[in-house]
């Protein structure tokens, strides 16, 4: 089976889309705006090294690290830059913007309970921009007046290159402690910084640097919108959770439903639970120390707390997740074979283990394509955009790429989770259940494209980040109707390698541009990941096979489906016919307005009526019921009109009539059946 002109289009148009891409995201995607030149082992011993230089022994304590993707200063930057130049300065790393926090303490005590705690900020390129000793009110340590540790603390700074002729001295305050001295000393750099403040402090501990760092804060004015922009994420995360908790009761209801009717199977749905479950777990342990960053536990120490955010975040939250996924799949499963079943079946073929077939390969180019082409108009709209007004995109974090053991696998698999539960729970659901029940397409994509949008700030990143929120969710809604149409025209194994490639290249930007040795390699290995289903695909190609069932293979509940939508089928001729067998118009006699009507309870019944000519202006009228209802009462009704029709002519007697037709009817029915019946 020769490649059709319209795949080698796609293709090409891939491909086209990829060197867009490639060219364009260094530029404007906020992920690839810095430099990784070490890993998270390195930093660690970074800071090690310096904790010793500056005489503090952290050798037996627990060191943690994460990496600290500033986004409020890298925004401003944007802003009043514009995307290029902001990236630019980022990249040299001159400015004190973002930054790895390396974090040392005892492991095996509560926190209240350590004697000695150690924070260490690195910047991406290895320089120490702060440190702080936390050190408990209640050491003692030999303490320095005022003067001296002024001059001590501004000693040290000098000697990590601080030019104090830029810097006037705003603050000096004293914590006078129950066993020591603490010295706090603020000055503030005499020129701003592109609009934005700069700020030096050292504090003395006793007679030792306990803290010292350089920064840099935004306008007021910027921060005050920032605040204002943080509140109104604050509610959209909060009306985002409850949407997606309502929507995962709504599925596990009418999955159960289903269920009980004995239209959803468990084999497949248990396999899709099982993949997107395993890619959680994978995941999650990759990006360990990722985990609960940034809060606490009362007085577990960092580590305890990251074990106990991780059961929870994992065996609860992401399984709850991917629950909806097993229930979103059996539900959207059971609509689509309904006369839909072409959307699954290269899916059908991974779950039977045919990977190598035309169903797939096609599935994998199709999807590879549409990916790169709609990062190709994504960006490509940024770049036109930014030729004509300077704006920020904003993006939160970058989702443990830095922090992760295997960056390559974080990025592919994350990519991958979130892309299956995306497709399933919201366009393969909604789209083929609303088919269902509307017998229309439209109605499922315009559905699951408005929740999407009110639910997708949780559950998917756009790829460069977010631009504004009065485009943010326009995008999300058309971002939802594009996917929505490629299941439609295409499968759903399409839609999931789109999502797939955009999300996945978009959590792998910091490590495609680093220039570390480390990264590199991981950027190889990411490669090769996202190239192995294209290697599955040419090999399909090659193949030339495609996903055929027996009946033998398919599901027990598919086949309950397929003979329910037989019978109903036949049930509807049936019903057809028996319509046809009653009076197609009523009679018309002067004087007298006759109509009548049948609706049957069920797809068929016993109900009967009819007219007959009989001469001489005369007419018999006859209506009758069956006793039971269903096929049999149909099948009894059908039999007994006709036994009518060929007496009623007969005589003009309704009682020689009835009593020809009961004789007739008591030698064919069955002895526990009746009919009941008046002529006239």
């Amino acid at each position: 089976m020769p490649l059709s002109k319209w795949t080698i289009l796609v293709a090409v148009l891939g491909v086209l889309g990829a060197i867009v891409f490639f060219f364009q995201f260094p530029s404007y995607a906020p992920q690839a705006s810095l430099d990784m030149k070490f890993t998270r082992p390195e930093v660690i011993d970074q800071a090690r090294n310096f904790l010793t230089e500056m005489g503090y022994d952290a050798n037996n304590l627990y060191a943690d690290a994460n990496f600290n993707f500033r986004s409020g200063l890298a925004l401003y930057l944007q802003d009043h830059l514009g995307l290029q130049e902001a990236h630019k300065i980022l990249k040299a790393d001159t400015l004190d913007l973002h930054r790895w926090h390396i974090y040392f303490f005892d492991k095996s005590l509560p926190t209240n309970q350590m004697p000695n705690r150690y924070n260490v900020w690195i910047s991406p390129q290895g320089k120490v921009r702060q440190f702080q000793h936390l050190l408990r009110d209640s050491v003692a340590v030999p303490s320095l007046e005022e003067p001296e540790a002024l001059a001590f603390a501004r000693e040290f700074l000098q000697n990590r290159g601080v030019d104090f002729e830029r810097f006037t001295l705003e603050q000096s305050s004293l914590s006078q402690l129950p066993n020591r001295k603490d010295y706090y000393f603020n000055w503030t750099e005499n020129d701003s910084v592109y609009g934005m403040k700069s700020e030096l402090w050292a504090k003395v501990k006793g007679n030792r640097i306990g803290e010292f760092g350089y920064d840099l804060d935004e306008p007021e004015d910027f921060i005050k919108e920032g605040s204002n922009i943080g509140t109104i994420v604050s509610f959209i995360i909060t009306a985002s959770s409850v949407a997606t908790f309502f929507l995962l009761i709504f599925v596990i209801t009418l999955y159960l439903k289903k269920y009980h009717e004995g239209e959803v199977g468990i084999k497949g749905a248990l396999g899709i639970f099982s993949f997107l479950f395993a890619l959680i777990l994978i995941e999650h342990l990759l990006s360990f120390t990722t985990i609960g960053y940034g809060s606490s536990g009362g007085n577990l120490n960092r580590y305890n707390f990251r074990i106990v955010t991780f059961f929870i975040t994992v065996f609860i939250i992401q399984a709850f997740m991917a629950v909806m996924a097993f229930a979103g799949w059996s539900v959207g499963e059971s609509s689509a074979r309904k006369g839909w079943g072409n959307k699954l079946t290269a899916i059908d073929g991974l779950l039977q283990k045919k990977p190598f077939s035309l169903n797939f390969a096609a599935s994998a180019v199709y999807g590879y394509s549409f990916g790169f082409v709609l990062l190709a108009v994504i960006f490509g709209v940024l770049t036109f955009a930014s030729q004509y007004n300077n704006f920020g995109i904003f993006t939160l974090s970058l989702n443990g790429i830095p922090e992760s053991v295997f960056p390559s696998m974080s990025a592919a698999f994350l990519g991958l989770r979130v892309a299956i539960l995306s497709e399933i729970v919201f366009r393969f659901f909604f789209i083929s259940w609303l088919r269902e029940k509307t017998k229309k397409i439209w109605p499922g994509i315009l559905v699951s494209s408005l929740l999407w949008t009110l639910v997708a700030f949780n559950l998917w990143d756009f790829p460069p980040g977010f631009i504004d929120f009065w485009w943010l969710f326009p995008s999300y809604f058309l971002m939802s109707i594009v996917l929505g149409l490629i299941i439609v025209r295409f499968d759903l194994l399409t839609a999931i390698f789109t999502n797939w490639v955009m999300l996945s290249f978009a959590y792998a930007a910091p490590m495609l541009v680093s220039s570390s040795e480390f990264f590199q390699q991981q950027t190889d290995i990411f490669y090769a990941i996202m190239a192995f289903p294209l290697v599955v695909a040419l090999i399909g190609f090659i193949r030339r096979q495609k996903v055929t069932f027996s009946r033998e293979l398919i599901p027990t509940h598919i086949r309950r489906i397929t003979e329910r939508e037989r019978m109903a089928q036949e049930l509807e001729i049936a019903r057809n016919v028996q319509m046809s067998l009653l009076p197609k118009q009523n009679p018309l006699i002067e004087g007298y307005d006759i109509a009548g009507i049948c609706i049957p309870a069920l797809e068929v019944g016993g109900d009967y009526y009819d007219f007959f000519q009989l001469g001489d202006g005369k007419m018999g009228i006859a209506i009758g019921d069956v006793s039971g209802k269903g096929v049999p009462a149909a099948i009894y009704m059908t039999l007994t009109k006709g036994i009518l029709q060929s007496h009623a002519g007969e005589s003009t007697s309704p009682k020689d009539v009835l009593n020809k037709v009961n004789k007739q009817m008591y030698n064919n029915i069955e002895r526990n059946s009746f009919f009941i019946m008046f002529y006239a």
